[in-house]
């Protein structure tokens, strides 16, 4: 089809998506079907004996804008490339493994991009990482990949598709083949023994959130319940981001245990997909972040609030949106520190999981061990290209691209909504400046799968021994 011939450079296709999208529509994905790979039962919904959870159960707010997200997306590519040296080491060290396959061996090695939202950052990223793969292997010979690009499935995959579509010349060129998985990564997703790599950029911070925390919820606003007693039945006015610092520490405690738990589970399926001396890359946004907890004067009554806490607050008192949308609004995710991602690490060597393959390890993620040890990076958004006056408000815009689902899940109107909207961008450019920036800290790590377990339980095993 005309669709996979078409070769767009970055700038031509963000102008083009909207009409790549109605391409795609009419195509029904014909494009990819001369060198997609026949789906396979991985490849769909599974029923798994962990109750893995269906897209009908999960909520919007734990998911962007996807269009919007995809005009400010490249402020976050940044993050990309300061842990590029992780990745580099990772791709290294599989060349040094393919060298020692047979040459006869024709299967191809499989790449998982985790979270790949629009997927235009996961296409710069892959492209970098198939390069650096092939600079490293001798004669520059590339094997046959295979790349799959997993999403949240109440996000937007015909925008996902057709970012993909627009590189369709190189996936040819590079004898790469490309499918989408639209699923959760808070459940099992291939086969055992299965990935060569996972890489998830800028994702695992959000939370699963078919998981409530307390009897009788199921969407996020019930996490808020948490901190209220029986007689209490309205959730706290006073945050909306789990690491606030107006959110109460015993509440606090809880999402952090929440956080641990789904980070742990994640872990424990991803080694259970992972081959013997596969590794992961895994990058998260962390803490401090001025989005949270922003820079405000010491003398500001409001200093304590977030970036969107502030807004909606200004909205009550104007009578812009009603009291019950900021009770209800809690974004899903958590900012980990790095002892956070070690003692999830820890934790998912604990977890059992349940197979028909008697030959499965039932405790895989005792077989996962951090390479090296976890960094942190601090970005700082809204400071790049040469329209200083646009750099904020680009910052607000990608803010908003990410945010706006969860006001919208709490309930609030069309109306409500863009009131609290125009007050995030006029919140925006009162407490940020395009010379300061908004700074936002970003964790980075490497997890390989070891060939056996530790010796000991109580002894830690170097990764790559």
């Amino acid at each position: 089809m005309f669709l996979s011939k078409l070769v767009l450079s970055p700038q031509q296709h963000r102008r083009t998506l909207v009409t790549l999208l109605s391409l795609q529509n009419q195509l029904s994905c014909a494009s990819c079907r001369s060198w997609c790979p026949k789906p396979s039962q991985n490849m769909r919904f599974m029923t798994t004996k962990d109750n893995s959870a269906s897209a009908n159960s999960m909520s919007s707010s734990s998911t962007m804008k996807t269009e919007s997200y995809h005009d400010h997306s490249i402020h976050q590519y940044s993050a990309h490339r300061q842990c590029q040296h992780l990745l580099e080491a990772v791709l290294q060290r599989m060349s040094q493994r393919l060298q020692f396959q047979d040459a006869d061996d024709d299967q191809r090695r499989h790449i998982v991009d985790l979270g790949s939202a629009d997927g235009s950052n996961s296409m710069l990223t892959l492209k970098w990482a198939v390069w650096t793969l092939q600079q490293h292997i001798p004669q520059g010979t590339l094997p046959p990949l295979q790349v799959t690009f997993e999403e949240h499935p109440v996000s937007n995959e015909q925008f996902l598709r057709a970012t993909l579509a627009s590189h369709d010349d190189w996936f040819h060129r590079n004898n790469i083949r490309y499918s989408v998985l639209m699923k959760s990564f808070y459940e099992p997703l291939f086969d055992p023994d299965s990935v060569d790599l996972f890489m998830s950029y800028i994702c695992l911070h959000w939370l699963d959130t078919t998981d409530p925390p307390l009897e009788g919820t199921s969407d996020t606003p019930g996490w808020k319940l948490l901190q209220q007693g029986p007689e209490q039945q309205n959730p706290s006015p006073d945050f909306t981001f789990m690491n606030e610092a107006t959110t109460p520490s015993h509440l606090q405690d809880h999402y952090r245990e929440l956080a641990q738990r789904h980070l742990a589970k994640f872990l424990a399926f991803r080694a259970r997909e992972l081959k013997p001396g596969g590794e992961m890359v895994l990058l998260m946004v962390s803490q401090p972040n001025d989005f949270v907890t922003p820079r405000t004067p010491k003398d500001d009554d409001n200093q304590q609030y977030s970036v969107l806490t502030l807004a909606m607050h200004r909205c009550i008192q104007r009578g812009l949106i009603r009291p019950q949308v900021l009770e209800r609004t809690l974004l899903p995710y958590y900012l980990r520190t790095k002892q956070d991602v070690r003692d999830a690490l820890a934790l998912a060597a604990s977890i059992q999981i349940t197979s028909d393959d008697a030959a499965a390890r039932d405790r895989p993620g005792a077989l996962l061990a951090l390479v090296g040890d976890v960094e942190t990076y601090n970005v700082r958004l809204g400071t790049d290209g040469g329209e200083q006056s646009n750099e904020i408000q680009g910052a607000s815009d990608m803010f908003w691209s990410i945010h706006a689902k969860a006001v919208q899940s709490a309930g609030a109107t069309e109306t409500e909504l863009e009131a609290v909207r125009r007050e995030t961008e006029s919140v925006f450019h009162e407490l940020f400046s395009s010379g300061d920036g908004v700074n936002v800290t970003y964790l980075a790590c490497v997890i390989r799968r070891r060939t056996r377990e530790a010796w000991s339980s109580g002894k830690s095993e170097k990764a790559n021994q």
